[in-house]
């Protein structure tokens, strides 16, 4: 039985084309949903197609929009990255990593640095910034077997891989680099502690309440 829940359905089968699905989604003041066939649909808070963006060959597997939702980056099996303006019929800019692109993001103000810079991860991280003879790339990690996400929060970009956690810190130039096994080791450590107090608390007092109401011997 399908649980009573409320909800909205934005986007069904009509925007899709034969033998096509969704495969990834962004969310802000628009909504961005990128499907296998390499297509990029762009709608609005109602759901109604407003754009539609082609240029990947093959699955989009992520998509990022700048903080001002002007420019999308997105990311493709067919090895491209690509970076769409979203208000303007100007091309987009456009990478090939000659392997799937599995995570991108955006720097924090993509629309108002000059940089315009972007960083785009399969099995490693690279960032690609704007200078005067056009973009130049920085390998900031090489050697995870599949990154699957990232993040850029102000000076700081974060990334998951299958087997590590790992973060650069833009300002200082160094990544940290964290063991999956041992984060994961560290976090269940944690709860199973958390756990272990709570259920002490209330066997602590339980015992006290059935003292307390214990029956006493009156000689």
């Amino acid at each position: 039985m399908e649980p009573k829940l409320k909800y909205s359905t934005y986007a069904d089968h009509t925007l899709l084309k034969e033998k096509d699905g969704y495969s990834c989604i962004v969310v802000d003041k628009l909504i961005a949903v990128g499907t296998f066939n390499g297509r990029i649909l762009i709608l609005d808070s109602l759901g109604t197609l407003v754009r539609e963006l082609e240029g990947h060959l093959n699955a989009v597997n992520d998509l990022k929009l700048d903080d001002h939702c002007e420019y999308l980056v997105s990311g493709a099996d067919d090895g491209n990255v690509k970076i769409w303006n979203l208000f303007s019929t100007e091309s987009e800019i456009s990478f090939n990593r000659s392997r799937p692109v599995k995570a991108v993001v955006l720097e924090p103000e993509y629309s108002k640095k000059s940089t315009k810079s972007v960083v785009n991860a399969s099995t490693g991280v690279v960032k690609s910034s704007k200078g005067w003879l056009g973009y130049r790339d920085t390998v900031l990690y090489q050697g995870d077997k599949r990154i699957v996400s990232i993040e850029w929060k102000n000076d700081v970009i974060v990334w998951a891989g299958e087997v590590t956690i790992c973060s650069n810190d833009l300002s200082e130039a160094r990544v940290i680099k964290a063991p999956l096994p041992l984060f994961l080791f560290s976090f269940f450590l944690f709860f199973f502690f958390l756990l272990f107090s709570f259920f002490s608390k209330i066997y602590r007092a339980s015992t006290f309440m059935i003292r307390a109401h214990k029956p006493s011997l009156v000689i």
